[in-house]
């Protein structure tokens, strides 16, 4: 579907993705997966991996806020990609 966005993303991050992949059920409900495509221990292996998975994220947004990453370009662009798609 087309993107949305959702201001608790923006808001508090890692409470958003911590919520969000604690619910594996509800990710694949609107995604419109069944629950049987998921393996009955995938739910609970995201919940173990996810304190690995929001310490990465905070390291990036650390890095964000740093001024490490996501720098604008410091001359003119001549090509650049505007979208992930």
């Amino acid at each position: 579907g087309r993107r949305q966005y959702d201001p608790a993303l923006s808001g508090e991050p890692l409470g958003y993705v911590a919520g969000r992949l604690g619910d594996l059920d509800e990710l694949m409900k609107e995604a419109g997966l069944e629950h049987d495509q998921a393996d009955p221990g995938d739910a609970e292996e995201l919940r173990q991996a996810l304190p690995d998975i929001l310490a990465a994220l905070q390291r990036l947004l650390e890095g964000v806020h740093a001024g490490r990453l996501a720098q604008a370009p410091s001359g003119p662009v001549e090509s650049a990609r505007l979208s992930w798609l």
